[in-house]
């Protein structure tokens, strides 16, 4: 029975992930017909290319608001950019949950620690606008309390991925897809692993210079296609189904600031009975480089 489940869950999971994957290539590709200047910005849900400059710090903070059917969290999540080259980037992430809150129960403190890298091998600039492509890679480490009301995974988790974009003066065009790997903890539960995939679309209304304040508006498609979760090997039917939301969101920008503020709502959702459906997602960012 449990090999019946896994190849009905496999087929269903494999069918889902080739047709996000020939949206996201599509879009990929079309950042071919983009047009003019290229500038420092990436999607505010997603991914994007975009590394920073040899030697170069980021610091970002981020509030984040998320709420499910009965479940909901406020985070704060701060990054610490590095460039190694200029087209090799290292980036800790340290999520510090403020209010996690499941029915009745609450729990707040430490998540789980991320450490991912980017490496941009394709770079083309011309006029007006630059294409480039980078590989994805991290790791999650389970610094996040596991008792109670849990606030990491216990695990040890990996994801690999690819994005491409187009950033012009007026236009930007971004596409990515990441797997993330989820293994099991001391209890033998692993979450389920997923395939996301993210489009977005840039639009400057006024064409402005470095020394003047910029405003990008964002446009977003993101999706998630999860896996179902196993104990001790064995999937746990319900686990497993997939989401797809819509995003808007504004860059504003002044030479090295940058603030984005950003709204997720839901699209698709298509998830298994243990699973919940997301209401929204909302996010304020503030960063800095240099």
């Amino acid at each position: 029975m449990a090999r019946l489940l896994l190849s009905r869950r496999m087929g269903s999971f494999v069918s889902t992930v080739s047709l996000t994957v020939a949206l996201t290539v599509a879009l990929v590709i079309a950042t071919a017909l983009g047009a003019s200047h290229a500038a420092a910005h990436e999607p505010i849900f997603g991914v994007g290319p975009r590394t920073i400059w040899k030697g170069g710090f980021g610091f970002e903070t981020e509030l984040e608001r998320e709420r499910e059917e009965i479940d909901s969290l406020w985070s704060l999540k701060y990054e610490l950019l590095y460039g190694i080259t200029s087209d090799i980037a290292v980036t800790l992430e340290v999520p510090h949950i403020l209010e996690k809150r499941e029915g009745a129960e609450t729990a707040s403190g430490l998540g789980d620690v991320l450490l991912r890298s980017k490496w941009r091998f394709y770079r083309n600039e011309v006029l007006g606008g630059i294409y480039h492509a980078a590989v994805l890679g991290g790791i999650e480490f389970p610094t996040g309390k596991t008792s109670g009301l849990a606030l990491g995974s216990g695990s040890y988790d990996y994801f690999v991925g690819l994005a491409a974009g187009y950033e012009g003066r007026r236009w930007l065009t971004f596409g990515a897809a990441r797997y993330r790997l989820n293994t099991g903890n001391s209890r033998g539960f692993a979450r389920p692993d997923a395939f996301l995939y993210d489009m977005a679309v840039g639009f400057r209304p006024v064409k402005t210079e470095y020394t003047k304040p910029d405003t990008v508006l964002m446009f977003e498609v993101n999706g998630e296609v999860f896996q179902w979760a196993e104990q001790n090997g064995v999937p746990v039917s319900g686990t497993g189904g997939d989401r797809m939301f819509g995003s808007v969101g504004v860059w504003i920008t002044y030479r090295n600031w940058a603030f984005k503020p950003g709204v997720q709502f839901p699209l698709l959702q298509h998830m298994g009975p243990l699973r919940q459906e997301r209401d929204f997602r909302a996010v304020f960012t503030v960063e800095f480089h240099y």
